[in-house]
């Protein structure tokens, strides 16, 4: 089997986008939904395993293959993103070495499991700032981060301002269009 490359972003191809539209068209039609969504969303997964994506999908998919036991760990870290997590309990929930864990980990996502947790923080993070009210320190502890001023570092290195500038941004935004 070929070796797994990191998750990466493609050219979304008409034989899946078409299936895709028509699944969405669904949301406001329940009984449609309940009917065709079960063929429709197999459909969408046939064409996305035929794509040029399909080699790594298929990866993913064998049971206990390393890209397989990544996806768990990566469930897990989804999952519990706020919490401080080891990686070597990481590593051990996915059945590896912790120099292993980190190997695969990083060709099938392309960063470290650090960076990943680290993002999924932050992306919370940017949407828990879209709700009005909240301090950056709520949001800081909220998302697990100790400190707010190291916080405010990394949102900014994310998202390019601090955590205050965007949440000032959402908050005009809300009232301009409210």
């Amino acid at each position: 089997m070929a070796a797994a490359r990191p998750l990466a972003a493609g050219r979304a191809e008409e034989a899946w986008l078409q299936p895709l539209g028509r699944y969405l068209d669904l949301m406001d039609r329940p009984l449609d939904a309940r009917v065709l969504g079960p063929s429709i969303l197999r459909e969408i997964h046939y064409r996305l395993l035929l794509s040029a994506l399909g080699g790594m999908l298929r990866r993913l998919l064998v049971l206990d293959s390393n890209a397989s036991r990544i996806a768990r760990a990566i469930h897990r870290l989804r999952r519990e993103f706020g919490t401080p997590l080891s990686m070597s309990s990481l590593a051990r929930s996915a059945g590896m070495s912790a120099s292993s864990f980190h190997q695969h980990f990083k060709a099938v996502t392309g960063t470290t499991p650090l960076q990943y947790q680290k993002d999924l923080r932050l992306i919370e993070a940017h949407a828990l700032l879209a709700v009005r009210g909240r301090s950056v320190s709520e949001t800081a502890y909220a998302v697990g981060y100790q400190s707010p001023t190291h916080f405010s570092r990394d949102y900014r290195r994310k998202f390019g301002k601090s955590p205050r500038q965007d949440a000032s941004r959402m908050d005009a935004e809300t009232r301009i269009s409210g």
